[in-house]
């Protein structure tokens, strides 16, 4: 898989001036002026995070602690947790904030340790941490965590790395980077391009940019996310999505399977008007077989589908067509 390298124009949750600051500067976040960082972290404070019976106050003081962890303490806090293995303390909540941290001061030596825990113990947790680790990687140096991405070698650190580099990236650097990316896995650029869509509605809560923002796409994510970006026009507004696909077909995308299940969500409503509106779609959106099946499926004796079969002649004299007889279903 290809990438292309980047800059970022701002952490999440910051402002582009504090992230320029602080790149320029090799300062953590943590030790910005006005927000000293406390470096009296230590892993007995650690554990007594552990030892509040409020769960919300435990991953509070937990998520305080672990932020002002560094280099210097911060592979000690890692064998705390084989500590809590052993004592059958759970930390899901936790096992994440941490390697985010590490992640975030010292993704080498967090790659490293997992890699070597990897080779020593056969721990299966790794594909997770990889993601952790390169969402706080690329949220302040996305080219390091790009040049980084091509030395996971198994293809579940792989795809976690990936899915954690882009949620640290802008959407307009993860779109980019996406872009340019080669996916040899139809189902992993799916997953990706469901990632940024979500994103995108999530971000703009608009359906109107979630539309733009996708017709803007390159052809190699747009066709990964095309069902995604459907499902969620749909889940507003049936009707849009409907217009939607049809000049999604009308462009030439690849529409054939939603547009079916469009169809199949009309007729569920009794709505033969769907049938109208699938056969006005491009022959290349249309699957014969799907029509046999509609064509079988409705009672051709229905008030309502005599009605609608009077008002389109043609329409129906294909469905008829398409029907087979009781003895031809029954082979």
């Amino acid at each position: 898989m290809t990438a292309p390298d980047g800059s970022r124009k701002q952490g999440r949750g910051e402002s582009l001036s504090s992230a320029e600051d602080d790149r320029s500067s090799g300062r953590k976040r943590n030790d910005r002026p006005g927000n000293p960082a406390d470096h009296s972290v230590t892993t007995g404070r650690i554990r007594g995070a552990f030892q509040f019976s409020d769960p919300i106050r435990g991953q509070l003081e937990f998520a305080r602690l672990i932020e002002d962890a560094d280099a210097s303490n911060i592979a000690e806090i890692r064998e705390m947790f084989d500590e809590f293995n052993r004592s059958g303390l759970t930390y899901d909540a936790q096992w994440r904030m941490f390697w985010h941290q590490w992640g975030a001061i010292d993704p080498q030596a967090a790659l490293a340790k997992i890699t070597s825990e990897v080779g020593k113990n056969g721990e299966g947790y790794t594909a997770d941490c990889h993601g952790w680790i390169f969402s706080a990687w690329s949220a302040s140096d996305p080219a390091g965590a790009i040049s980084a991405l091509a030395t996971i070698k198994s293809k579940e650190g792989y795809e976690a790395a990936y899915r954690g580099l882009v949620s640290g990236m802008t959407l307009a650097e993860a779109t980019r980077f996406a872009e340019a990316s080669e996916f040899n896995d139809p189902r992993f650029a799916s997953a990706i391009g469901e990632n940024l869509a979500d994103r995108k509605l999530r971000e703009t809560n608009s359906i109107t940019d979630l539309k733009s923002w996708y017709g803007e796409l390159d052809p190699s994510i747009q066709v990964p996310a095309l069902d995604h970006v459907y499902w969620r026009i749909r889940t507003v507004d049936f009707n849009d999505a409907a217009a939607w696909i049809k000049s999604q077909a009308e462009a030439g995308a690849p529409t054939q399977r939603i547009a079916a299940e469009m169809t199949d969500e009309f007729l569920r409503r009794d709505d033969l008007s769907g049938l109208n509106w699938y056969l006005s779609l491009p022959t290349s959106s249309q699957d014969p077989g799907k029509i046999g099946e509609w064509a079988n499926r409705i009672d051709p004796n229905s008030p309502s589908y005599r009605s609608w079969a009077a008002d389109h002649a043609d329409a129906s004299r294909l469905l008829e067509s398409r029907r087979k007889s009781p003895e031809e279903s029954s082979h």
